[in-house]
């Protein structure tokens, strides 16, 4: 199995190819999240703003 060397700062890691594609789908997902929780802001926002003028 193929290892791949990562530098963490001082620390440096080796981590196999499926930890690494496991590592990536985790921040592929975090990452999504992320952007689902700013739409909500956005639209709770975007709401706000609208009952405002009415």
């Amino acid at each position: 199995m193929l290892k791949k060397r990562v530098n963490l700062g001082q620390l440096t890691v080796f981590i196999s190819q499926k930890e690494e594609e496991r590592g990536k789908k985790a921040d592929a997902i975090r990452i999504r999240e992320r952007q689902k929780k700013e739409e909500g802001t956005r639209r709770k926002k975007r709401e706000g703003i609208h009952s405002q003028l009415c």
